[in-house]
Protein backbone atom coordinates (compact mmCIF):
# COMPACT_ATOMS: atom_id res chain seq x y z
CA UNK A 1 0.00 0.00 0.00
CA UNK A 2 1.20 3.52 -0.92
CA UNK A 3 1.06 6.22 1.57
CA UNK A 4 0.41 9.91 -0.22
CA UNK A 5 1.86 12.69 1.29
CA UNK A 6 1.30 16.42 0.75
CA UNK A 7 2.10 19.48 1.63
CA UNK A 8 -0.30 22.28 2.92
CA UNK A 9 0.03 26.02 2.74
CA UNK A 10 -1.81 29.46 3.15
CA UNK A 11 -1.11 32.11 0.63
CA UNK A 12 -2.21 35.95 0.92
CA UNK A 13 -2.96 38.39 -2.48
CA UNK A 14 0.27 40.72 -2.50
CA UNK A 15 0.22 43.14 0.31
CA UNK A 16 -3.20 41.13 2.36
CA UNK A 17 -1.08 40.09 4.84
CA UNK A 18 -1.73 43.58 6.67
CA UNK A 19 -5.06 44.25 7.05
CA UNK A 20 -7.52 47.29 8.33
CA UNK A 21 -10.25 47.00 11.05
CA UNK A 22 -13.67 45.61 9.69
CA UNK A 23 -12.06 43.87 6.32
CA UNK A 24 -12.27 40.66 5.10
CA UNK A 25 -8.84 38.66 5.49
CA UNK A 26 -8.92 36.42 1.74
CA UNK A 27 -6.41 33.72 0.86
CA UNK A 28 -6.20 30.70 -0.60
CA UNK A 29 -5.24 27.52 0.93
CA UNK A 30 -2.73 25.13 -0.88
CA UNK A 31 -2.63 21.74 -1.26
CA UNK A 32 -0.02 19.79 -2.98
CA UNK A 33 0.42 16.11 -3.65
CA UNK A 34 2.06 13.43 -5.33
CA UNK A 35 -1.05 11.55 -5.84
CA UNK A 36 -4.62 11.33 -4.68
CA UNK A 37 -4.65 12.69 -1.13
CA UNK A 38 -7.54 11.53 1.08
CA UNK A 39 -8.45 13.76 3.85
CA UNK A 40 -11.16 14.39 6.79
CA UNK A 41 -12.10 17.94 5.77
CA UNK A 42 -9.95 21.01 6.04
CA UNK A 43 -11.18 23.81 8.30
CA UNK A 44 -9.82 27.32 8.49
CA UNK A 45 -9.57 28.80 12.09
CA UNK A 46 -8.83 32.77 12.61
CA UNK A 47 -7.06 33.41 16.15
CA UNK A 48 -6.47 37.10 17.88
CA UNK A 49 -5.56 37.27 21.29
CA UNK A 50 -4.05 39.90 24.08
CA UNK A 51 -0.79 38.34 25.98
CA UNK A 52 1.17 39.26 28.77
CA UNK A 53 5.07 38.53 28.55
CA UNK A 54 7.27 38.08 31.17
CA UNK A 55 11.20 39.63 30.42
CA UNK A 56 13.64 38.49 32.25
CA UNK A 57 14.80 41.81 33.13
CA UNK A 58 11.62 41.87 35.17
CA UNK A 59 11.24 39.16 36.67
CA UNK A 60 10.31 40.78 40.16
CA UNK A 61 8.55 43.48 38.80
CA UNK A 62 5.22 41.99 37.35
CA UNK A 63 5.48 37.98 38.14
CA UNK A 64 2.15 38.77 40.19
CA UNK A 65 0.22 40.74 37.76
CA UNK A 66 1.72 37.97 34.92
CA UNK A 67 0.27 34.82 36.89
CA UNK A 68 -3.03 36.53 37.91
CA UNK A 69 -3.55 37.31 33.73
CA UNK A 70 -4.63 34.65 31.03
CA UNK A 71 -4.24 35.65 27.02
CA UNK A 72 -7.50 37.78 26.22
CA UNK A 73 -9.22 36.31 23.24
CA UNK A 74 -9.91 38.88 20.49
CA UNK A 75 -11.45 37.15 17.64
CA UNK A 76 -11.88 33.18 17.26
CA UNK A 77 -13.61 31.89 14.08
CA UNK A 78 -13.82 28.51 12.48
CA UNK A 79 -14.56 27.67 8.88
CA UNK A 80 -14.97 24.45 6.81
CA UNK A 81 -12.86 24.94 3.60
CA UNK A 82 -13.39 21.61 2.12
CA UNK A 83 -15.78 18.78 3.49
CA UNK A 84 -14.29 15.46 3.51
CA UNK A 85 -13.37 13.44 0.67
CA UNK A 86 -10.45 13.23 -1.88
CA UNK A 87 -7.90 15.71 -3.79
CA UNK A 88 -6.35 14.97 -6.95
CA UNK A 89 -2.63 14.51 -7.96
CA UNK A 90 -0.79 17.97 -8.41
CA UNK A 91 -1.79 21.38 -6.38
CA UNK A 92 -5.13 22.54 -5.45
CA UNK A 93 -6.36 25.84 -4.63
CA UNK A 94 -9.34 26.69 -2.31
CA UNK A 95 -9.82 29.96 -1.75
CA UNK A 96 -11.57 31.83 1.56
CA UNK A 97 -12.43 35.40 2.72
CA UNK A 98 -13.68 35.54 5.82
CA UNK A 99 -14.99 39.04 8.11
CA UNK A 100 -12.54 40.40 10.92
CA UNK A 101 -15.26 40.95 14.06
CA UNK A 102 -13.80 41.07 17.57
CA UNK A 103 -15.59 38.39 19.75
CA UNK A 104 -18.60 39.62 21.63
CA UNK A 105 -18.30 42.67 19.26
CA UNK A 106 -15.46 44.10 20.61
CA UNK A 107 -13.16 45.80 18.73
CA UNK A 108 -9.69 44.19 17.06
CA UNK A 109 -6.63 45.98 18.38
CA UNK A 110 -3.76 46.90 16.25
CA UNK A 111 -0.83 44.41 16.17
CA UNK A 112 1.64 45.19 18.66
CA UNK A 113 4.65 42.92 19.61
CA UNK A 114 5.83 44.74 22.41
CA UNK A 115 8.31 43.84 25.86
CA UNK A 116 5.19 43.30 27.92
CA UNK A 117 2.41 42.90 25.97
CA UNK A 118 1.97 40.99 22.29
CA UNK A 119 -1.05 41.46 20.43
CA UNK A 120 -1.10 38.60 17.57
CA UNK A 121 -3.46 37.69 14.85
CA UNK A 122 -2.60 33.88 13.02
CA UNK A 123 -4.97 32.01 10.59
CA UNK A 124 -4.51 28.28 10.55
CA UNK A 125 -5.30 25.51 8.00
CA UNK A 126 -5.97 22.36 9.32
CA UNK A 127 -6.14 19.18 6.92
CA UNK A 128 -7.63 15.77 9.08
CA UNK A 129 -5.71 12.43 7.71
CA UNK A 130 -6.83 9.10 9.07
CA UNK A 131 -4.29 7.10 11.16
CA UNK A 132 -3.99 4.53 8.12
CA UNK A 133 -3.55 7.22 5.45
CA UNK A 134 -1.14 9.48 6.88
CA UNK A 135 -0.58 12.23 9.47
CA UNK A 136 -2.67 15.35 10.11
CA UNK A 137 -1.36 18.17 7.78
CA UNK A 138 -1.29 21.99 9.92
CA UNK A 139 -0.36 25.33 8.58
CA UNK A 140 -0.29 28.70 10.44
CA UNK A 141 0.51 31.97 9.12
CA UNK A 142 0.47 35.72 11.05
CA UNK A 143 -1.30 38.69 9.85
CA UNK A 144 -1.19 41.80 10.67
CA UNK A 145 -3.80 44.52 11.19
CA UNK A 146 -3.25 48.16 11.23
CA UNK A 147 -4.64 50.97 12.04
CA UNK A 148 -6.18 53.54 9.17
CA UNK A 149 -3.42 56.25 9.27
CA UNK A 150 -5.51 59.34 9.41
CA UNK A 151 -3.58 62.73 7.73
CA UNK A 152 -4.32 65.90 9.96
CA UNK A 153 -6.06 68.38 8.81
CA UNK A 154 -4.64 71.99 8.88
CA UNK A 155 -6.69 74.33 10.29
CA UNK A 156 -6.66 77.69 10.56
CA UNK A 157 -8.65 80.00 13.23
CA UNK A 158 -9.49 83.38 13.40
CA UNK A 159 -7.27 83.09 16.37
CA UNK A 160 -4.50 83.18 14.08
CA UNK A 161 -6.35 86.31 12.05
CA UNK A 162 -6.71 87.96 15.31
CA UNK A 163 -3.07 87.19 16.43
CA UNK A 164 -1.73 89.18 13.20
CA UNK A 165 -4.05 91.78 12.96
CA UNK A 166 -2.89 92.92 16.47
CA UNK A 167 1.17 92.30 14.88
CA UNK A 168 -0.51 95.14 12.60
CA UNK A 169 -1.85 98.09 14.77
CA UNK A 170 1.31 97.83 16.77
CA UNK A 171 0.57 96.32 20.02
CA UNK A 172 1.70 93.58 22.00
CA UNK A 173 5.38 96.13 22.43
CA UNK A 174 6.63 95.10 18.19
CA UNK A 175 6.06 97.70 15.25
CA UNK A 176 4.49 97.07 12.60
CA UNK A 177 4.46 94.70 9.72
Amino acid sequence: MLFVSGYLFIAFPPLHTHKKKQEKLSGVVVVTSQGDLSHGGIMLTIEGSVNLQLSAKSVGMFEAFYNSLKPVQLIYAQFEVAPNGKLPSGTTEMPFEVPLKGKDGNPLYETYHGVFVNIQYSVRADMQRSFITGRNLQKTVEFIIENEVVQPLLIVTNHVHKITKARRQGRHGRGTL
